[in-house]
């Protein structure tokens, strides 16, 4: 059978532009947790689901109803040891917070937050008596990137740290791309000296498309194609371009406006590594189904919380304010610790599950999932 010229270069074309895929390495990159200390326990699908359900609403502080108090004490032996002791530690000190005493707590704060708080107090199943005065807890504006009481990070600063963690875990050179834009420079002027041998990418013009084939070094392979195509123009050509080989990951450090312009160009070159965000790429989502434009992307967000804030109302807000709604949260649960005289205590929020401690810094254990995970 004999070749066109333009067959012949079509498969010369694809086996240069052929890459590896190596997606098997990258299926633990999420941090999940087995709750149960042995996997060969004997109880049913239904009943497993409902205990992690109300494990994590018991971890969270909300109120029991008898039948879930009961179901959570019969299952509590089947629980590893550290779950075991912070589901009764939960258990116990939701009853201190039910016993009627009132508990007030004075804050320095601005009027958006001071809204944000008595509703929040409000809506609580263990509500609290607000009082709001400039001698009291200063709570600053910037709340995702500012140190709040008890805490010795920010919030942006924790999850920053621990997505790095895994984005640059044994990383060599030029294995990692770091894609940033300019209002970030301060925090990649950071990374600049804690991972030197990273790429780094700013991105500087409306012109995504140019910008990604330059970055992924695919420009030679994308020409490549152009000037096949121009060969026999009815012939169809499926663009394999040959990427950069020593790439393994990919960093984005950017905001929603220049996120959601970049991340499709992205993920259609992008199939054999994983792609990592901050949550800094969520804040100016107004659309939570929005998100799911953003599917397979790994952030420092439990997939829970992601499917919570998919079917959030946003009304006139981002959802940044989300997020703050959430730290707002964490503080004030903090001071009912406190005023309930409880020293330390394991809680799940929305954002983190926080252990608070009053004789050290609260500590966050912050997931990764990618969004779309479910599981």
């Amino acid at each position: 059978m004999k070749l066109s010229l333009t067959s012949f270069l079509l498969i010369a074309f694809i086996a240069s532009g052929c890459v590896t895929n190596n997606l098997n390495t990258q299926k633990n990159i999420t941090n999940s947790v087995e709750l149960i200390t042995d996997n060969n326990v004997l109880i049913s699908s239904e009943d497993r689901l409902k205990l992690t359900s109300i494990i994590d609403r018991t971890l969270s502080y909300d109120v029991l109803n008898k039948e879930e108090t009961a179901f959570i004490n019969k299952n509590l032996p089947l629980l590893k040891k550290d779950i075991q002791i912070n589901v009764k530690t939960a258990l116990k000190q939701i009853e201190i917070f039910k016993e009627g005493k009132s508990y007030k707590s004075t804050f320095n704060t601005n009027e958006k937050n001071k809204d944000i708080l008595i509703k929040l107090s409000l809506n609580s199943n263990l509500p609290i008596n607000l009082e709001f005065d400039n001698s009291g807890i200063f709570i600053d504006d910037n709340l995702l990137d500012s140190v709040h009481y008890g805490f010795c990070n920010s919030y942006s600063q924790d999850q920053r740290r621990l997505i790095e963690k895994d984005v640059f875990d044994k990383y060599k050179k030029d294995e990692i791309l770091v894609i940033y834009g300019k209002n970030f420079e301060t925090y990649i002027s950071y990374l600049k000296v804690n991972f030197p041998l990273a790429s780094f990418a700013e991105i500087k013009a409306n012109k995504y498309d140019e910008f990604v084939t330059r970055i992924l070094d695919i420009q030679e392979s994308k020409d490549r194609k152009d000037a096949i195509q121009t060969l026999d123009k009815n012939t169809n050509l499926v663009f394999f371009p040959r990427k950069n080989q020593n790439l393994k990951k990919i960093f984005i450090i950017l905001d929603y406006a220049d996120a959601k312009a970049i991340v499709p160009i992205l993920k259609n070159y992008v199939l054999d590594f994983p792609i990592f965000a901050t949550n800094d790429l969520l804040y100016g989502i107004t659309d939570p189904k929005k998100i799911l434009d953003f599917e397979g992307l790994y952030f420092p967000l439990d997939s829970k919380t992601m499917s919570s804030f998919v079917k959030q109302d946003l009304k006139a807000g981002t959802l940044k304010d989300e997020f703050n709604k959430s730290i707002l949260k964490e503080l004030l649960f903090q001071q009912k610790l406190n005023a309930a005289g409880i020293k330390k205590s394991y809680v799940k929020t929305a954002l983190s599950d926080v252990e608070f401690k009053v004789s050290s810094c609260n500590k966050r254990t912050i997931r990764i999932s990618s969004i779309g995970d479910n599981s």
